[in-house]
């Protein structure tokens, strides 16, 4: 979309008619998929490509208590051990405000290392116009005649979804 749209506060990505067929067999949280024309403004040409919006907050469908935590130095993002330990939490609101406590205190983020998800979709969204895709749904796309995308490795947090967290610790 070479960043010519990102609305603030709103996740939403604009795909092809090929993507959205390959999207829609994968588990999905509410969404919906909004008709949009492109036209090319020297040939009239138009193309058929949808908005996909997805509903809600990814922070949202994440299981806090079972997710791994780390700290860095706010300015160089440096891994920093806290005489302390990382603590754990078992919900957004106690996440958020150990988030505050050690960047006012300490002048450190406190970020995710491992994040393992409450849910089991095969896409979520990540920063404006770039989904989170799963292994199947990045296999199918692969070996797909859909052309035009970049798929690039999640570095760092890890993400884990329910059912591989519950595989790995059965």
């Amino acid at each position: 979309t070479l960043d010519a749209f990102k609305p603030k506060g709103v996740t939403c990505v604009l795909v092809s008619k090929k993507i959205k067929s390959l999207l829609k067999k994968y588990q999905l949280h509410e969404h919906a998929f909004y008709p949009v024309d492109l036209v090319n403004t020297i040939t009239n040409n138009a193309a058929e490509y949808y908005l996909l919006y997805i509903f809600g907050k990814r922070i949202n469908f994440i299981n806090y208590e079972k997710s791994e935590y780390i700290l860095r130095k706010r300015r160089t993002k440096e891994k920093v051990e806290h005489p302390s330990n990382v603590p754990y939490f078992s919900n957004i609101e106690d996440y958020l405000k150990a988030k505050s406590y050690f960047l006012k205190k300490d002048k450190l983020i406190l970020d995710f290392d491992k994040v393992v998800l409450a849910v089991d979709y095969d896409i979520l969204w990540g920063n404006p116009n770039k989904l989170i895709i799963s292994k199947r749904v990045k296999e199918d796309m692969e070996h797909s005649d859909i052309s035009g995308i970049q798929l690039k490795p999640i570095t760092t947090p890890q993400y884990i979804t329910k059912t591989e967290f519950n595989s790995l610790n059965s």
